[in-house]
């Protein structure tokens, strides 16, 4: 959970790196382990460390657009 700007975009607290409700997050604002892989709430692994580009963002196609605009449509 993120707040997010004016432009409807994530505002990530870059000095953190955590949500709103405290959780780990990385540099795309997607939760994390203490191993980097990215999970779901239940804390559940989606994508394991090594499949992550080098951005740390998940492979295509499963990426989509963050903005809250392109969200509504």
């Amino acid at each position: 959970m993120f707040d997010i700007d004016d432009y409807g975009n994530i505002m990530l607290n870059r000095d953190t790196m955590r949500d709103n409700l405290n959780r780990k997050v990385n540099n795309n604002g997607y939760l994390i382990d203490n191993q980097r892989n990215i999970i779901n709430q239940d804390g559940d692994i989606i994508f394991e460390y090594p499949e992550l580009d080098e951005n740390e963002e998940i492979p295509l196609p499963y990426r989509f657009e963050k903005r809250k605009k392109q969200l509504l449509k």
